[in-house]
């Protein structure tokens, strides 16, 4: 199997965008196993060779759901009801007890016009978010995260926008590190490009990790607020006595 992209695979994307229907997608189903699927299955597990030795415990899943995103989307929520995303997206990312959109990873995206790559965890589980804070307040942690994103900034690079529009409450609005408090989840984004003739070769495996590992300080300094981390156990339900049924 390639472990490439190639010009098909970015016009069976377009195509995609321009007719995404169920009856194109069937009619073309085998060319976009052979040109698009097959090649990001190479890819994730060639890009997890690189990646994985920098990073114990790092998934790189082939599979549908684990690091290959499904083409098909689901709509019982959508007021877009297109079946199909115009996109590819490969994920690498953190063997912890959250799920991979909860874990910090490793993200690349494809469409028939650009692609970017992003680093970092796009939603906190709810144990590393009760740790946050602390991690912040660290005389050491703190400044270097401040540090990390400064440097990204400095490079063009986009971090993700805060979810609340307010600081939590009790929190020091002098501390130039409090802003951070607003986020609950944290990722650098590259600026979306246009396709590198680099994706289209056999070198795309290390190019891809190349870019991946730019933002490797920020996955850094997740893995270590993930460390140790664990869903709490799951408590019993209390037994009341409570009526008898018919009473």
């Amino acid at each position: 199997m390639p472990s490439c992209f190639s010009s098909q695979s970015l016009a069976l994307l377009r195509g995609l965008r321009e007719n995404n229907s169920r009856l194109w997608y069937k009619d073309r189903h085998q060319e976009i196993e052979r040109e698009l699927l097959a090649p990001a299955r190479e890819l994730v597990l060639d890009v997890g060779q690189i990646l994985a030795p920098l990073f114990p415990g790092l998934v790189a899943d082939p599979r549908t759901d684990r690091s290959v995103f499904r083409l098909n989307r689901d709509t019982r929520f959508s007021r877009d009801k297109s079946p199909y995303k115009d996109w590819l997206a490969l994920i690498w990312f953190l063997d912890t007890d959250f799920g991979r959109l909860e874990s910090p990873c490793f993200y690349f995206h494809l469409t028939g016009y650009s692609f970017l790559w992003s680093v970092g965890c796009y939603r906190f589980s709810q144990p590393a978010l009760e740790r946050w804070p602390q991690f912040l307040a660290d005389p050491e942690k703190g400044p270097r995260l401040a540090k990390i994103i400064e440097d990204y900034d400095a490079r063009d690079l986009i971090i993700n926008e805060p979810f609340l529009k307010r600081l939590p409450a009790g929190a020091d609005k002098n501390d130039p590190l409090a802003k951070y408090l607003r986020y609950r989840g944290l990722y650098v984004l590259s600026n979306p490009k246009k396709p590198d003739l680099q994706l289209f070769t056999p070198e795309a495996s290390q190019y891809i990790a190349n870019l991946l590992l730019s933002g490797r300080e920020l996955l850094e300094w997740l893995t270590d607020l993930y460390k140790g981390l664990a869903l709490p156990p799951r408590l019993e339900p209390k037994r009341g006595r409570g009526r008898p049924r018919g009473s």
